[in-house]
């Protein structure tokens, strides 16, 4: 079922909403720091999650995307913050949308938005974002 262009753009808005939302209370490295912490959220890791979003959304396969951003946290404890960013990742576009199609669009709007909003504090402009 295609999406008409205010579905789309509603899609995305929502999307950033999340990402914002999955961020707050989450420990960002500075651009000093190291990025290699294998239980905390990196660029490589959220680049990970997008692949596996788009390359999902082709096969239109809900749970394995799932299976894909679990294995990427895989090395993350219970109260690590890439094991609860992946958690809440999944909830909150579980509860989202009932439709798989609808779900793996807002999982790629999603991580795509989080690469920017991460990048963002990164850098040291959380203050921008709103």
């Amino acid at each position: 079922m295609e999406s008409s262009p205010l579905e789309e753009i509603e899609l995305q808005r929502k999307a950033v909403e999340i990402a914002k939302w999955l961020f707050r209370g989450v420990y960002i490295p500075t651009e000093e720091e190291e990025e290699g912490e294998e239980s905390g959220i990196t660029i490589t890791n959220l680049r990970n999650m997008l692949d596996a979003a788009i390359d999902c959304e082709k096969k239109n396969n809900w749970d394995l995307f799932g299976l894909r951003v679990i294995f990427i946290a895989r090395k993350a404890s219970q109260g690590d913050d890439l094991h609860k960013f992946v958690r809440n990742l999944i909830v909150k576009i579980t509860e989202s949308h009932q439709n798989t199609e609808e779900r793996l669009k807002l999982a790629k709007y999603t991580l795509t938005a989080c690469i920017y909003v991460f990048n963002a504090y990164k850098k040291g402009l959380h203050d921008l974002l709103g």
